[in-house]
């Protein structure tokens, strides 16, 4: 702050000496006389004395974890050639000039010490307050020692046997909060410690040395402020409820369309995926708050050259009554809601959604005479599938850039000392541990963000704009490239499309035929034949908005094509729209495998040596045989039982890969509009307005139960991507980017320090 006119900037103090029987000594500046000892060379910087900083003394420049070492044996040896001395504090107000000169005119108030282990006449101490509102018995007084040599004398003796020393010095200064330019009286918290003399001088103890803890602290009631953040809490609170309550009409529109799945009341899936709609709300809505809050802190000041505001009290003591304890739990509580969030999104990523790739290649002939047809590669689908592998752990911003710029800027550059109880941004070369909460979050969240922004702006306005096209437009633009449509099932009624049919008749094909195809497209400016809707040339990407009618059909296709038991005898309805599951998918075809599972294992050979074991009688053996056959037994049996694990396993591949054929045809003749004249299922092109845009509103619930399924078109979001992105990392990257703030700020909380 700066010295104005009739104020001060420095915090100025004055102590008053005085011998054992009331003698007055004179005044002296208080500077650094309460870091009353130094040490021995070469320790002399562990120690007091003169050379210790007092920034302290500068208005609003709290300090509240500076130590320095005292040895006790020199205290003694001091004291032999010095007399015990006694002190008072005062506070030197200074009035306005007189006259224009340069003297002043000054007032000393009294500081009241507040000794902590003082006993009443009961022998507790009253004065040790373990919460705030316990101060009100407490009983303060003038006059102190820094330490004490006397009493602990006997009376024929000049060397004490107890040496009582200061263990703990505080000044607190409270500031007004309706005139932040005036204080309150400052008081002094002191608190001793007693050691025996024996202790101190016995060869190589620990106890000739002591740590003296030093604070000073300046701060404001923050009444006003947390009655703003009560009344804003509550608010955000309200809009998350309403949010949430939009929201979850959105999920149940995409997962219980039909009302099936409502008719058991709440279910653990449906309490699950509501409790993490909420978490996630949550987190978006108070994550900013929070941030302004502690923003605020920063700002007023870090920035304020005049006094404006100052930081709460660390009244850590105090319980939940602690100033920045609703700032802790709030950060805990975002973090744990976020964390959880993310494990259903990585969940939902792995096995919770149902993803298929439909193959458009055609079967060449190679003669015409006996329509010879080979088989159609699986290259190419292997392909798209290891690019969407790589795609799902893809994001706009990288956490390994993020900390290496966190560790250079806060670290090397030393700008986490932003967080010092010091007005000042100025003050970064004061290394002092302690950091303060708010100033903490606030200051390494907005470094978080910047170096996210950077990457941000750079890749989606730069690098993937002009020099390379965005991940999700190379992967359908892959898609197209190998005649491969991704057909993607987040929810029961919900899912994406992405359709990969280019005009050219093949894919695979030699890379001049490929490239001919791809030239004479672009050349021609023919894009009628590249999307899926003639009316719709340039749409690739669609959202989807399944019907009950498709939802029975998909059940029906699944369930012959993987011939499960438990569902062969299951009634389900047939009607036109299902009744494909009898009439337009042949079965499997069983071959390799499967066939001799189902064949006989039995020969005339090992018939004829059955019989011959039936008539011949049963040798007598050993107890050493006996061992000796049961483990060749044990480790047959061990064989057979790896060798029908291996056959199950080939089997099960075996109805995958049937089951992956099956449904990729009934896919494939669905979009086709296969299934529209005999059955009835068919989809149909749906163009949202502008509010439904905005608003995410879902199409009217009469076209979705009753009409065909919804295909409207994804158009890019902010960020460059598609929405289909939603299901990968890619499209939850702000999800990302919060779990890593919280979870280092929860950690800096924890730890204390994440260097």
């Amino acid at each position: 702050f700066k010295a104005s006119s009739g104020f001060e900037h420095r915090l100025r103090l004055r102590l008053g000496a005085f011998t054992l029987n009331g003698t007055f000594l004179g005044f002296e500046e208080l500077g650094t006389k309460l870091f009353y000892s130094e040490m021995d060379a070469p320790l002399t910087h562990r120690g007091g004395g003169t050379s210790r900083n007092t920034k302290w003394m500068r208005f609003g420049y709290s300090e509240l974890r500076d130590h320095f070492r005292v040895k006790l044996s020199l205290l003694i040896k001091n004291q032999l050639h010095n007399q015990q001395v006694f002190y008072e504090a005062y506070l030197v107000d200074s009035e306005q000039m007189i006259d224009g000169l340069c003297q002043k005119n000054e007032c000393l108030y009294p500081l009241p010490i507040l000794n902590k282990k003082l006993r009443d006449v009961t022998g507790d101490q009253i004065n040790r307050n373990n919460r705030a509102s316990s101060r009100l018995n407490d009983i303060f007084t003038r006059r102190f020692v820094l330490y004490d040599l006397i009493s602990g004398q006997n009376s024929n003796e000049e060397i004490p046997q107890v040496v009582r020393y200061l263990r703990e010095i505080s000044i607190q200064i409270h500031v007004r909060s309706n005139k932040p330019e005036r204080i309150f009286t400052p008081w002094l918290e002191l608190e001793y410690q007693e050691r025996l003399l024996e202790n101190i001088l016995e060869s190589g103890s620990d106890l000739n040395e002591a740590r003296v803890r030093f604070s000073v602290e300046y701060y404001m009631n923050p009444k006003v402020f947390w009655r703003t953040m009560d009344v804003s809490f509550f608010v955000f609170l309200a809009i998350s409820i309403l949010a949430w309550g939009s929201k979850m009409r959105r999920w149940r529109a995409e997962r219980y369309l039909d009302g099936s799945g409502l008719q058991n009341g709440l279910t653990l899936d449906f309490c699950i995926n509501a409790f993490v709609i909420y978490a996630r709300i949550f987190v978006h809505l108070f994550f900013p708050l929070v941030l302004l809050a502690c923003t605020y802190w920063l700002v007023f000041f870090k920035l304020q050259d005049v006094v404006y505001v100052l930081l709460p009290k660390e009244n850590r003591d105090d319980g939940k009554q602690f100033n920045y304890y609703p700032l802790r739990i709030m950060l805990i509580i975002m973090w744990m809601l976020q964390t959880i969030s993310i494990f259903k999104l990585v969940y939902d990523q792995c096995i919770g959604h149902d993803l298929f790739f439909i193959d458009w290649e055609q079967a060449r002939i190679l003669s015409t005479m006996t329509n010879e047809q080979p088989p159609v590669s699986i290259w190419r689908t292997l392909f798209v599938a290891n690019e969407w592998n790589e795609l799902q752990t893809a994001r706009k911003t990288s956490i390994h850039f993020n900390l290496i710029c966190l560790a250079f800027v806060l670290g090397a550059l030393r700008y986490e000392n932003n967080a010092n109880l010091a007005p000042d941004f100025e003050e970064r070369g004061n290394d002092n541990p302690h950091k303060n909460m708010a100033l903490q979050f606030a200051n390494t969240a907005w470094w978080w963000l910047i170096f996210s922004l950077v990457q941000f702006i750079w890749n989606v306005g730069f690098y993937r704009r002009f020099i390379v096209p965005p991940l999700s437009d190379r992967f359908i633009d892959v898609c197209s490239l190998a005649k491969i449509s991704v057909i993607i099932f987040d929810a029961e009624y919900h899912g994406w499309y992405l359709h990969g049919n280019a005009p050219y008749p093949y894919a695979d094909d030699t890379l001049s035929e490929l490239t001919r195809h791809i030239m004479n497209e672009h050349a021609l400016n023919r894009y009628t034949g590249h999307g899926l809707d003639p009316r719709l040339p340039d749409v690739l990407v669609y959202q989807l908005w399944l019907t009950p009618a498709f939802r029975i059909a998909w059940r029906n296709v699944r369930l012959k094509a993987t011939g499960d038991d438990l569902f062969r005898d299951t009634q389900l309805p047939i009607s036109p729209r299902n009744s494909l599951l009898s009439t337009t998918l042949p079965p499997p075809d069983i071959t390799g495998p499967q066939r001799l599972l189902r064949g006989s294992f039995t020969s005339p050979t090992s018939t004829a040596m059955s019989s011959a074991a039936q008539n011949t009688p049963p040798p007598s053996i050993d107890r050493a045989s006996f061992f000796h056959t049961f483990k060749i037994a044990l480790f047959s049996k061990a064989k057979r039982k790896q060798h029908h694990q291996q056959t199950e396993s080939l089997r099960t591949q075996t109805t995958n890969a049937d089951t992956m054929d099956i449904i990729n045809a009934f896919l494939r003749t669905f979009l086709i509009h296969g299934y529209a004249e005999k059955f009835q299922l068919d989809w149909a092109i749906r163009l949202p307005s502008v509010m439904e845009k905005l608003t995410e509103q879902i199409p009217p619930l009469g076209e979705l139960r009753s009409g065909p399924v919804l295909f409207q078109p994804d158009e890019c979001r902010f960020g460059g991507d598609n929405g289909w992105t939603s299901v990968i990392f890619l499209g939850n990257d702000w999800e990302l980017l919060l779990h890593e703030i919280l979870t280092y700020a929860v950690a800096d909380i924890w730890f204390k320090s994440t260097f």
